[in-house]
């Protein structure tokens, strides 16, 4: 088996690549080394992971692991606008949703029609996820724009935060946790007593929940 050094060391470009294009959507002007760093951890964690047996290629699965401690490494290390912090709590939501998907088309059926729903699934739990990185950020934020946005804003945040009440227990503390109080998945599973992939299958859930309940 590779030395750590030397799996990093064959992945190099790969890691920069996504650092690099991770700034560039949060208008970082150049990679710090710190970012570049997250990145290495992300691959180490995904080689743990990564089970060849299922079908995928290995950086296929790893790229939401690099991705996800990049962008987690931007919220720690960069000061950002509350639109930026918005688009931050999507790209994390994204990836997790990403990343159980993944899990999911390796491991299940492979016929057209079960391909087709679970995509539909996938399309709206990030649609449920965007809109709750947007209301979510915008509890603790004045609203920019004019006064008729504020007020959609507000009646959105008031429809959502009804649907958030109908949440199993641990869904909400999830949800309300990840999208409203800026924690990480990490923390909420040890609060929960529960693993991360648990933490990532009560992500699904909700935003299915959310979703038909918003539709």
């Amino acid at each position: 088996m590779q030395s750590d050094e030397e799996f990093i060391e064959q992945h190099r470009p790969f890691v920069r690549g996504i650092a690099r294009r991770v700034a560039e959507s949060f208008g970082i002007p150049s990679v710090s080394e710190d970012l570049i760093a997250d990145g290495f951890r992300g691959l180490l964690e995904a080689r743990e992971n990564y089970d060849p047996e299922r079908g995928v290629r290995f950086t296929s699965f790893a790229y939401y692991r690099v991705r996800g401690a990049v962008v987690d490494g931007v919220r720690q290390q960069t000061p950002l606008s509350r639109r930026a912090h918005a688009r931050l709590r999507a790209a994390e939501s994204a990836l997790e949703i990403g990343e159980a998907a993944m899990q999911s088309y390796s491991s299940g059926p492979r016929d057209a029609a079960t391909a087709q729903e679970k995509l539909h699934q996938t399309v709206s739990q990030l649609t449920a996820g965007f809109v709750l990185s947007s209301v979510g950020q915008d509890e603790n934020h004045e609203t920019e724009g004019n006064a008729e946005e504020a007020l959609i804003d507000a009646e959105t945040r008031k429809q959502l935060r009804a649907h958030l009440d109908t949440l199993p227990e641990r869904e909400r503390t999830l949800i309300v946790g990840f999208y409203f109080e800026g924690r990480r998945f990490d923390d909420i599973a040890a609060e929960l007593g529960v693993s991360k992939s648990w933490v990532s299958r009560l992500h699904t859930k909700a935003l299915q929940r959310l979703r038909r309940a918003m539709s």
